[in-house]
């Protein structure tokens, strides 16, 4: 007769596939609130900080957060969101620079694309509507009258 207690089992954890050091840890994976689902952070085998992972027009977006603590990470994780966003959809930011290459930038001209971005923060929950709109009713009121004129890069 036959011992089969030296043979291994092919479903045991020694032929089980070893997912790489730097993949994410399936438990770890948090979205955050109030964000889209593809903004997501991480730990992996490789690192003891946290990792943030994001999607944009067909390209993934990774950075570490250097930090270990989850509350820490979720917002640096909304900084990472925020600054990636302005860097590929900040068109209009952008499109101003070749209209005024030879020309000065006012302050004016940065006013709806700001507001813009304040929008996008009350669609995802971030800023209330009421907010939104003291903010427009004291940016017209009294802010742009005062600074709309003034050359961006002469007075800031």
């Amino acid at each position: 007769m036959r011992d089969f207690r030296e043979f291994e089992a092919a479903n045991d954890t020694e032929f089980k596939y070893q997912r790489h050091q730097t993949s994410s840890i399936p438990e770890s994976v948090t979205p955050i609130e109030n964000y889209p689902r593809k903004l997501r952070i991480y730990l992996t085998n490789a690192s003891p900080f946290w990792q943030v992972k994001c999607y944009f027009k067909n390209k993934t977006y990774t950075k570490s957060l250097r930090t270990t603590n989850r509350s820490v990470a979720k917002n640096a994780a909304k900084e990472f969101f925020h600054h990636t966003v302005s860097e590929i959809y900040g068109s209009s930011l952008t499109e101003l620079t070749p209209k005024r290459l030879n020309k000065e930038l006012l302050f004016r001209d940065f006013v709806e694309p700001t507001l813009a971005v304040e929008r996008a923060r009350v669609s995802r929950g971030e800023f209330s509507k009421a907010s939104l709109k003291t903010l427009e009713n004291r940016l017209y009121k009294t802010i742009v009258p005062f600074f709309k004129d003034r050359n961006i890069k002469d007075n800031f």
